[in-house]
């Protein structure tokens, strides 16, 4: 690699502050993979354009419909139950979380 590599340490409080400041500070709600990434790109780099500074890109991995307990310890329950029952959370995960559960055929 032609420029050095940092890394960053990001425990689970770090990881619930960047979910409500991507909700809060940019209207975006972060899976939580995504919300550490994003934790370690503004300790690193701030947040925000740095005249002069490196491109930063942070890609999100996941939908955060997928982590009711780890968005529900970051935003709070009503905050998670006004996402799961609005127009964001994904038709295909609310039909999943509705459907009937079955159990699997034993296997012999």
């Amino acid at each position: 690699l032609p420029e050095p590599v940092g890394s960053c340490r990001v425990d689970d409080g770090a990881m619930c502050e960047a979910v409500r400041r991507g909700a809060e500070g940019h209207g975006y709600l972060a899976d939580p993979h995504t919300a550490v990434a994003l934790s370690a790109a503004w300790a690193t780099y701030g947040d925000g354009v740095s005249p002069g500074g490196p491109p930063v890109v942070v890609l999100a991995t996941a939908s955060p419909c997928k982590f009711a307990e780890s968005i529900t310890a970051a935003l709070g329950s009503e905050r998670w139950s006004a996402y799961a029952a609005g127009p964001d959370f994904p038709d295909a995960a609310r039909a999943v979380l509705e459907a009937k559960e079955r159990p699997y055929a034993r296997l012999a």
